[in-house]
């Protein structure tokens, strides 16, 4: 089949350009550049963040969790702290015991 340059020159021109393309940057005004490969790293954010509806729930559970853990923590310290030291500061004195005769 012989293809002319011309019909060749249609079709490029009527095809449905990419998506994601340098023609259609939207400006980001959050200081990243506008690449492809960045639109489309907040697209698959957007995504993940649009199906999962409990993961606010699960982030605010978590920080509730590593905080009662911190507090938790230092409360055992202070008083592990408070019981054993009593034991660490005592002088140990050795004294002489009688001469046996």
């Amino acid at each position: 089949m012989f293809v002319s340059l011309s019909s060749l020159s249609l079709c490029l021109s009527l095809s449905v350009s990419l998506p994601l393309s340098r023609c259609s940057l939207i400006p980001r005004g959050i200081g990243t550049p506008a690449t492809v490969s960045q639109m489309a790293k907040d697209v698959t954010e957007f995504l993940v963040w649009s199906c999962d509806h409990h993961r606010d729930r699960r982030n605010r559970d978590l920080m509730r969790m590593l905080m009662m853990t911190g507090l938790g923590l230092l409360v055992v310290w202070y008083w592990n702290k408070q019981k054993w030291m009593p034991y660490f500061t005592k002088k140990s004195r050795f004294v002489d015991l009688p001469k046996r005769r």
